[in-house]
């Protein structure tokens, strides 16, 4: 085929396409704008695409009438106009919307400043008083300043002016008052401490003071110390306040009565104490002849008579008073224990549970020894290591064994516990010391019918 065929028939089918083009209806379709009202606009602020945003349901092109970038001046319900241009001419016109816009004022922030609590004389201004918060972002300015120290008075101003950042907001201020008052002394709650017994080291149960603010309490004396015996000794605290802008630092004093704590027992003898851990003991070896309800202890000087014993009896070593004087009696173990009682009211013959606490205080059995041993050579033989730390204050009072024998004077002292050897019901559980290098302080097993000391614990 020749080309000028083939431009012919290309000719021939346009012609046609186009004259049935030509034949048909126009058909115009309706254009949809979206645009709602844009919120409140500050005043100052100018149009954006946040105000200008209208949509439509087909291709093309808007144009806004203020246009962008445009700054409104303040007042309500103004117009904003919007036209749109389809791209497809053909089938859709022109049209053209219209919203209102609100233009504002700018917003006042919410400044929150609680009044300051009142401050004392002398304080200077800080971030405890000056502490306005706004609910945006801004610049706080006081007046009078951090540092200022104001002075005596109340009701008096305190003025903040704030900048805010967004510029949708405007400066503001506010004013507190504070009160300047003069610095206040503390309260000290002390009572007087009830009456101590010496040795009894001062302690939270004494050195108790309370005061209506917090702040930091210094004994004198320290909590630890032993005071003398004595009535009416000094006890004072210096209390420093945490909050030294309002409160001054003072001090209380008390006054408290150091007792020496005896024990009588039924016979009329005294005998003084000794704290050792949780219990009081008494400092010297029991010489009582008699039970608590009056009855007598057979006083059993006779070898032979001991040695048959089979209930409670006491005698003096070597049977002389002046060692029962000094060194108190030598009781068999049920003489101990009779439901009788040794001890007067309110006191019990040491437990075997009260000798295990005596040693614990000092290192425990196997070291004990040498505290509780009365020092120097004057109740104990040559050599003697015991240094009365616990003044506790064994002596060597010797023992009497089950035949009736004195033994051991200056070079034992043993004394019984209320607890029968249950493995061997003819012994009970004693403690000995001895003199000499020996640290220990033994539990051992013996016969109930020797004599040994008997030590009272308080109830």
């Amino acid at each position: 085929m020749t080309l000028v065929i083939q431009l012919f028939l290309i000719g021939l089918f346009l012609a046609t396409v186009y004259s049935c083009k030509e034949d048909e209806p126009l058909i115009i379709k309706e254009v949809v704008i979206t645009w709602a009202n844009p919120a409140d606009l500050i005043v100052g602020l100018p149009l954006t695409a946040t105000q200008l945003n209208a949509t439509s349901n087909v291709p093309g092109t808007f144009v806004y009438s203020p246009e962008i970038g445009t700054v409104l001046s303040l007042g309500a319900d103004q117009d904003l106009t919007v036209e749109f241009t389809p791209r497809d001419a053909k089938n859709y016109n022109t049209t053209t919307k219209k919203v209102k816009i609100n233009v504002i004022e700018k917003i006042t922030p919410v400044i929150t400043w609680p009044t300051p609590a009142d401050i004392s004389l002398g304080t200077a201004l800080s971030a405890s008083q000056l502490n306005a918060t706004a609910d945006v972002p801004g610049t706080f300015v006081y007046s009078p300043p951090a540092g200022t120290v104001l002075p005596l008075g109340q009701n008096q101003e305190l003025r903040v002016d704030f900048t805010p950042t967004p510029i949708t907001h405007k400066a503001t201020f506010k004013i507190v008052t504070i009160n300047v008052n003069q610095k206040q002394d503390p309260v000290i709650t002390w009572p007087t401490p009830a009456d101590i017994y010496y040795p009894t080291p001062l302690g939270a149960t004494q050195l108790n003071a309370t005061a209506n603010v917090p702040g930091t309490f210094v004994y004198t004396p320290a909590s630890g110390t032993v005071l003398d015996v004595g009535n009416g000794q000094s006890l004072r605290v210096d209390f420093t306040p945490d909050d030294l802008s309002n409160y001054n630092a003072i001090y209380s004093t008390v006054n408290i009565n150091v007792l020496q704590l005896t024990v009588t027992d039924f016979d009329g003898n005294v005998y003084n104490t000794v704290v050792i851990g949780t219990l009081i003991w008494t400092k010297e070896n029991l010489k009582v002849t008699h039970y608590r309800n009056g009855d007598p202890i057979p006083n059993v000087t006779d070898n032979a008579a001991w040695a048959a014993l089979s209930d409670g009896a006491y005698c003096s070593y070597l049977n002389l008073a002046e060692n029962f004087n000094t060194y108190g009696a030598l009781y068999n173990w049920w003489a101990v224990t009779d439901s009788r009682n040794i001890a007067p009211p309110g006191w019990h013959a040491a437990t075997d549970a009260d000798y295990q606490a005596l040693a614990d205080a000092y290192g425990g059995n196997p070291s004990a020894g040498p505290s509780l041993k009365e020092a120097g050579t004057a109740h104990w033989a040559d050599p003697n290591n015991g240094t009365n730390a616990s003044g506790f204050t064994a002596l060597g009072s010797g023992v009497r064994d089950h035949l009736g024998v004195f033994s051991g004077f200056n070079t034992y002292g043993q004394f019984w516990t209320t607890l029968e050897d249950a493995a061997n019901p003819a012994n009970a559980w004693m403690r000995s010391l001895s003199n000499g290098t020996s640290v220990n302080f033994p539990r051992n097993s013996n016969a109930k019918l020797r004599g040994r000391n008997v030590r009272l614990v308080k109830d």
